[in-house]
């Protein structure tokens, strides 16, 4: 008795996946991306620590671009506190990131 068994089939032309954190490194723009969402988190650090307690779970770390950071605030009475913090957040952004525009904005939700 002859058994045939059908012809295999080859395996799929899909490339090998890549991981994230690979992909984030090798690819220039993404690679910019990732940098540019450090610096804010970084940023956003250096802000918190000068911020009152209450006020740090309302903060967020907005864009930054050759301008300087954009500091996102989650509700008005929150952002007036903060604007009068300005100086001293200036002085310790200047401090540790160089110089640059501290932009205050309310975050839509």
């Amino acid at each position: 008795m002859v058994t045939r068994y059908l012809a295999r089939k080859p395996p799929p032309a899909v490339p090998a996946a890549l991981p994230v954190g690979r992909a984030l490194q090798t690819h220039a723009g993404l690679a910019q991306l990732t940098r540019m969402a450090k610096d804010a988190q970084s940023r956003l650090e250096t802000v918190q620590a000068l911020v009152p307690a209450s006020l740090r779970a309302g903060l967020l770390a907005g864009a930054v671009d050759e301008a300087g950071w954009t500091l996102l605030v989650t509700n008005a009475s929150a952002a007036a506190k903060v604007r009068q913090l300005r100086p001293q957040l200036e002085s310790a952004l200047l401090a540790r990131h160089g110089p640059g525009v501290l932009r205050i904005k309310m975050a839509m939700r």
